[in-house]
């Protein structure tokens, strides 16, 4: 998923801010909330006082964020 994800920020790097947030909107979003629920799974096997867990609740926190704006253009 996370692959996914960066082709498609690789597909519309250097397009108009515009476009990137629709295409975020459109294609990334859904990847994305699919891979948050995957997190909320693993989440619950995993104790939040190991690394692997805190790692998971840092994504799953930030989650929101990326869903509403898409991973962030580094053009």
């Amino acid at each position: 998923m996370i692959a996914a994800l960066y082709a498609i920020e690789a597909g519309i790097n250097g397009q108009p801010v515009e476009q990137r947030r629709d295409e975020r909107q459109a294609r990334s979003r859904p990847l994305l909330e699919d891979l948050q629920d995957w997190m909320l799974r693993q989440r619950r096997r995993l104790s939040g006082k190991l690394t692997p867990g805190k790692a998971m609740q840092y994504a799953l926190n930030r989650c929101e964020a990326l869903a509403q704006s898409g991973a962030p253009n580094k053009a």
